[in-house]
């Protein structure tokens, strides 16, 4: 739950029009703040096929938790980076 609670201060923190979602500009904040890079443009199209988006393709809250959960299941080196 804890986890739950940093990730969702994470989403909400990124989400400057606290819309509830990430448009693309906000996916690439908070990817630019984690990795110090820009997901690519073949990256963005993966994420937005494996994790819910809105009818614009904006990623959702529950989008994020769902990819960050797989992430830290996958690879939780790479979720402790993100967080740092």
């Amino acid at each position: 739950e804890q986890f739950r609670r940093v990730l969702v201060e994470i989403f909400d923190r990124f989400d400057v029009d606290k819309d509830g979602k990430w448009s693309e500009e906000e996916l690439d904040s908070f990817t630019q703040a984690a990795s110090e890079r820009i997901f690519s443009q073949e990256e963005k199209d993966e994420l937005k096929e494996f994790f819910e988006t809105d009818e614009s393709n904006n990623l959702t809250k529950k989008g994020f938790l769902d990819m960050m959960h797989l992430q830290t299941s996958a690879e939780p080196a790479v979720t402790w980076g993100d967080l740092k």
